[in-house]
């Protein structure tokens, strides 16, 4: 595998993926291996299918990713192989990926099990002082974040805050008042911040979250009129339905407790006028809680069911001895043929 054929398989995939079990399949860390995890591209699993270890696949963006055509066609059949098996999982880490593939894949069963990402280690402090007469609230996004429509609702915002002297709060982009590189500690010294997804699995979020930082987000219909260049789906259409209404129903911002929605500068002056900050971070914080007890309850689950229930008193699953056995014995099927690859495969170049 290189940088540069790892995430299509490209050009030629069966081959591609026979040389890399030949290589591998007497390599002593391979053969000590329990379990292979597989999440961006899921569509990596491929390649481990014929070692007979347990793989753990997760979706963190459309199924399809990586595979078009015939090669979409291929992985999904051999995602539902995968789907019957006990000692595999197959999760998402947020609900439009959840649904979407169970729909159009279709698996039968996708757990949603959200990321923690709890590793920046530190958290807004109880009491968030503000720093300045005006504390700002920083806006954040992802691609396109100069858009002139998210420039103007800084400024009117902010004409707004300089008009009130009684009202604590200025807007500014996170740029503006913090050029980079800044880290996690610069960002739990504000009081909130305003997120600007450009996708519907937004890790900035989930990282702000555990932070316990206030976040402010704008509703999907206003994204769609800025057109921030919000990535909404991929290949597949979204849950079935609008790639904005997918993300208004079923994004992680829609499903935890404690994001505050606004659907216009009106309700979000009034989300800054009126809520407090700091009860709303001390609210994060105990959700956090559970969810880090809830999810480390989860993984400890799965683990069990792909090690299996012996697993302290027997040796890792053998590797196969050879490819064809491998696909004949675990997927009671013959291995993929390495003649006649002629549906149309791009090389990914990086």
């Amino acid at each position: 595998l290189t940088w540069d054929n790892a995430w299509t398989a490209c050009p030629e995939p069966h081959t591609l993926r026979l040389d890399f079990f030949d290589a591998y399949k007497a390599d002593p860390l391979m053969q000590a291996v329990d379990i292979f995890v597989c999440s961006h591209p899921t569509a990596m699993c491929q390649f481990f299918m014929p070692f007979n270890k347990s793989m753990l696949i997760q979706f963190p963006v459309n199924a399809d990713i990586a595979r078009d055509g015939h090669w979409r066609d291929e992985w999904f059949r051999d995602l539902r192989a995968i789907s019957e098996e006990p000692r595999h999982v197959i999760c998402a880490n947020n609900r439009v990926d959840r649904r979407a593939s169970a729909q159009f894949v279709p698996l039968r069963k996708v757990d949603y099990v959200p990321n923690y990402c709890g590793y920046s280690n530190v958290v807004r402090p109880a009491q968030n002082a503000l720093r300045r007469h005006k504390a700002i609230i920083p806006m954040r996004c992802s691609h396109q974040c100069r858009n002139r429509d998210l420039v103007d609702l800084v400024n009117a915002a902010n004409i707004r805050s300089a008009a009130d002297p009684t009202f604590p709060y200025a807007l500014a982009l996170l740029a503006d008042v913090m050029p980079s590189p800044h880290t996690f500690d610069d960002l739990v010294s504000f009081a909130a911040v305003i997120l600007v997804p450009h996708t519907y699995s937004y890790m900035l979020f989930m990282e702000t979250y555990r932070m316990n930082l206030p976040i402010l987000m704008p509703h999907a219909t206003i994204r769609r009129d800025w057109d921030t260049g919000a990535a909404v789906g991929g290949h597949l259409p979204p849950c079935g339905m609008n790639g904005y209404d997918c993300a208004s129903n079923f994004s992680d911002w829609h499903v935890w407790p404690h994001v505050m929605m606004f659907g216009s500068l009106q309700e979000l002056w009034q989300i800054l006028a009126t809520v407090d900050f700091d009860q709303v971070s001390a609210d994060m914080a105990a959700w956090n809680a559970e969810q880090l007890e809830h999810l480390s309850g989860v993984w400890t689950n799965y683990t069990l069911r792909m090690l299996g229930k012996d697993y302290a008193t027997t040796p890792p699953r053998q590797v196969p001895s050879s490819y064809e056995t491998a696909y004949q014995t675990l997927w009671k099927r013959p291995a993929p043929p390495i003649d006649g690859q002629t549906a149309k495969c791009v090389v990914w170049h990086h």
